[in-house]
């Protein structure tokens, strides 16, 4: 039992370190900015600026 255990924990290794890519990969492969989209269509310029800023 304490075998099965540890095979299932180091295969859980890269099962998350796959995961964390692919979901890496696709926020930075959609179109599109995050601060528009978080402050709506109707934000200003100096709002959009703001949100980016706080964004990094």
């Amino acid at each position: 039992m304490h075998i099965f255990i540890i095979r299932r924990l180091l295969q859980l290794i890269p099962v998350l370190l796959g995961v964390t890519l692919v979901a890496f990969l696709i926020i930075q492969l959609v179109p599109g900015d995050a601060a528009q989209v978080m402050a709506g269509e109707a934000a200003s310029e100096a709002q959009l600026e703001q949100m980016r800023e706080n964004l990094g």
